[in-house]
């Protein structure tokens, strides 16, 4: 019998192709470093934080001067309108409010006749009000925001925006403290066999009032497609390739995600015989995203896929072997999904790894007459790793 082949490996010159096209996409999406002029910014502080003037210096010096003009303004009241009807200027709006004693309410807009409006809302705790401090958190969260908004990262439609602005109160003031009434004078004793009154009893002193909590955020929900290529050793069987893609439906930070890939056909030597590969996966998951910076996100999905392969026998090495017919099964597995990346107003572009372990055990045997013997057993263990485009 002569000895067993080592896997071929003749597809990787594609993983140079592949990286040259993973270098070209991150090229093509991500945001110009370069802007035609400054962006704009406005901030408004509304009702009592109007009375702050040390916010204005700490809004402004989170901002890159040469990047973005920011301009901070007063305002004695939220205006509805004008955070759901921002101009078309493609500049971003933030209106900063308080909410409660120790809770900010920061509502961002921007509008350009290219784009239709995009909203966010931010909640931030402030647990000892606006000291340095809580002054230096929020001045933070209105920059990374604005950032954010600028670069298409919208998460509240004009609907949930309004029903927000409904439930925006203004912040009561606080009630005066009245002073403790003085100390009752003691009464004399009644004189010896006088008639005692009744004691008068007290009325309850009524309940304090508890202040409402803050409402929480309402999470937003978001769609995302993306397209791309992937690769994937798969030891014995040789290097599977093909074309990815996957659906994402975001509820805030949790992450459910549908994907799949198409291995394409390729020959991988076994021994005296050379199989021909090709099929399909599917699967699902469920995970958690977390975004930062200008665009960049991050996710992780775990959940089960199914490969549907097929192989047929396309040579024999050996004249003493004869073809017979291929096979199609499939491969349950169990994995976790990893991606990160980087969007725009419109395209992205990110990686995306997987770790797998398959469910059954694939081997392949070579049979004669009166035995058969295992000439291949691919690892359990599958890994893929690809890049595509984000929409």
């Amino acid at each position: 019998m002569p000895p067993l082949r080592a896997p071929s490996w003749g597809c990787l010159p594609d993983a140079g192709a592949f990286v040259l096209l993973l270098v070209g996409f991150l090229m093509l999406t991500t945001p110009a470093a370069a802007e035609s002029g400054a962006r704009q910014v406005q901030i408004s502080l509304v009702g009592e934080l109007a009375s702050e003037p040390a916010l204005t210096e700490r809004f402004t010096s989170w901002f890159d001067a040469e990047k973005y003009q920011v301009s901070v303004r007063e305002q004695p009241a939220l205006d509805s309108q004008q955070v759901l009807s921002p101009p078309l200027d493609g500049a971003v709006y933030v209106w900063v409010t308080l909410h409660h004693a120790t809770v900010a309410r920061l509502y961002f807009a921007t509008a350009a006749a290219d784009r239709p409006p995009a909203y966010s809302l931010r909640e931030v705790l402030l647990d000892s009000g606006l000291d340095e401090v809580g002054a230096e958190r929020l001045s933070q969260i209105v920059h990374l925001s604005t950032l954010a908004l600028f670069e298409g990262q919208g998460e509240q439609e004009r609907a949930q925006m309004a029903r927000l602005l409904d439930r925006e109160r203004p912040l009561p003031p606080p009630a005066p403290r009245a002073a403790p009434p003085p100390a009752p004078r003691a009464a004399p004793p009644p004189p010896t066999g006088a008639p005692r009154a009744a004691p008068r009893p007290s009325s309850p002193s009524p309940p304090s009032p508890v202040p409402d909590p803050p409402h929480a955020d309402e999470r937003a929900v978001a769609v995302e497609f993306g397209l791309g290529y992937a690769l994937s050793p798969r030891s014995d069987e040789g290097l599977w390739h093909g074309p990815a893609l996957h659906a994402g439906l975001r509820f805030g930070g949790a992450l459910l995600e549908l994907e799949g890939q198409a291995f394409l056909p390729h020959d991988e030597d076994m021994g005296t015989v050379r199989l021909r590969f090709w099929g399909v996966a599917l699967g699902v998951g469920a995970g958690w995203r977390l975004g930062w910076g200008a665009g960049w996100s991050a996710s992780g999905a775990l959940g089960p896929r199914v490969e549907v392969v097929s192989y047929e026998p396309s040579l024999s090495l050996a004249d003493e072997i004869t073809l017979t017919e291929g096979d199609t099964e499939l491969r349950p597995e169990l994995g976790i999904t990893g991606r990160v990346g980087v969007r725009g107003a419109a395209l992205g572009a990110g990686l995306f790894v997987r770790a797998a372990y398959a469910l059954t055990r694939t081997h392949y045997d070579l049979k004669t007459d009166t035995s058969a013997r295992e000439i291949a057993a691919p690892s359990r263990f599958l890994p893929t790793a690809g890049l595509e485009l984000i929409f």
